[in-house]
């Protein structure tokens, strides 16, 4: 099968709608097959995004999301540090856009998670809307193609599931959706095992 789903993660300065987006990871899979941590993280897409233009045009940062930031490990902080390789936030789509089309994803039918349904979806959007004055029609998905891994994880096995790969490091945006992804796998196989046992 083709690629035909992904996962998307975003790391920010706040919660709102309208807040600073740090970085964005997504990994894009055929979902008939299953992946290693390393193959996703090989192949998935990273960006980092330059925070004064984003303040600039109006996004917000969160004194509280400063603080929660301050807490986390020397790994996850080093996204806070400006980098020559942070990109406008007006380029974000278009790379998105070109990493789907690498990969051979179908804007048309492809189908996004994210861990949880409101949070990531919802800045992106505004992001893309009110930024960079992006229609619903020139989005990399279609809103209606918009998912929810721990939905789908908790449906399955009315619990969490919490993998750590080797390497992992927590709240860099592609090993989350990275190990997001195999979250969903190892539910898939864990409730097929509760079908075989009937």
């Amino acid at each position: 099968m083709p690629v035909d789903s992904a996962l998307l993660d975003i790391e920010t300065l706040g919660t709102h709608a309208d807040s600073v987006v740090l970085s964005v990871g997504i990994v894009a899979v055929d979902s008939t097959k299953d992946y290693t941590y390393d193959e996703l993280i090989k192949n998935g897409f990273y960006k980092t995004l330059q925070v004064k233009p984003q303040v600039d045009a109006g996004r917000s940062i969160q004194k509280s999301t400063l603080d929660w930031w301050g807490t986390q490990g020397t790994d996850a902080m080093s996204v806070l540090k400006p980098s020559s390789d942070d990109i406008h936030h007006t380029k974000l789509i278009e790379d998105i856009i070109d990493y789907f089309d690498s990969m051979g994803v179908n804007k048309k039918t492809v189908k996004v998670y994210a861990r949880g349904s409101h949070f990531d979806f919802s800045i992106l959007h505004d992001l893309f809307r009110k930024t960079c004055g992006i229609d619903q029609d020139k989005m990399p998905w279609n809103f209606w193609n918009i998912h929810d891994s721990k939905t789908v994880i908790e449906t399955l096995l009315d619990k969490r599931i919490d993998v750590k790969p080797e390497g992992f490091i927590h709240h860099n945006a592609l090993h989350d959706a990275a190990r997001e992804y195999m979250n969903i796998q190892i539910a898939i196989y864990e409730f097929q095992k509760t079908l075989d046992q009937r």
